[in-house]
């Protein structure tokens, strides 16, 4: 018989499945895994084991000033020093701007994307229909602004699929995606430095794309999950 499992150490959980061998892989690699008669043996700090410790309190932090250094047409960049609860106090930077919306327009069994070139990225994209909020600005009433500018289709009903913020770490940018149905068409008005093309996709088509990660934008691969995770709203609604 081989030797008995070491001891678990103080204010330490032992695995819940067995008794662990630890090998000089595992040691050397945290995430390890080695077979042995057929049994997965684990290292001891296998991702997602709970080890107890002090409760830590909730860290809020103040500005305590700032300014803004940059202020552009899109967006502002604003740097100062912000205040932790435990009296720290850290410079932080945020990108500013007012917010956005995107529409996943839904006719019949197919979603109307379009295809632009995005300098930022340089590369075309496929995308749902967006654009940029202004102030204050019911953004339920700039998605369906945006839909009728860059698709040329009117909503009959839209619906709030997901509000979310874009990258929390840096900007504030916050984002409002909207299920459009019931669309008519009216005469696009893109504005006059984008070139766009409405690109319907069936709804298997949508799937399949997901599942091969072929589309690249952040807020169209949320949208179209969202549409594809709630047929609730739009299965009784196929013209």
């Amino acid at each position: 018989m081989g030797r008995p499992p070491p001891a678990a150490h103080a204010g330490h959980t032992s695995h819940p499945v067995a008794a662990l061998s630890i090998s000089r892989s595992a040691i050397s690699h945290p995430f390890a895994v080695s077979r042995t008669r057929s049994r997965i043996r684990h290292s001891p700090f296998t991702c997602g084991t709970i080890h107890p410790g002090p409760r830590r309190r909730c860290i809020i932090e103040t500005w305590l000033n700032k300014e803004i250094v940059y202020n552009g047409r899109i967006f502002t960049v604003e740097a100062g020093q912000a205040a932790l609860t435990d009296g720290r106090v850290v410079r932080r930077e945020r990108v500013c701007n007012d917010g956005g919306v995107a529409v996943v327009p839904l006719r019949g069994d197919s979603v109307l994307l379009i295809r632009q070139f995005r300098i930022a990225v340089g590369q075309l994209l496929l995308e749902l229909p967006a654009g940029r909020r202004e102030g204050d600005e019911d953004p339920a009433r700039r998605a369906a602004l945006e839909l009728e500018e860059e698709v040329g289709c009117r909503a009959g009903k839209l619906d709030l699929l997901c509000t979310y913020y874009s990258s929390a770490g840096f900007a504030n940018e916050q984002m409002h995606i909207y299920l459009a149905t019931g669309l008519t068409a009216v005469p696009p008005r893109p504005e006059a430095d984008e070139e766009i093309e409405v690109v319907p996709l069936r709804l298997e088509q949508v799937q399949a794309m997901l599942d091969a990660g072929q589309f690249a934008d952040a807020k169209t691969i949320i949208g179209l999950r969202e549409l594809l995770a709630r047929p609730a709203l739009w299965s009784a609604r196929h013209e």
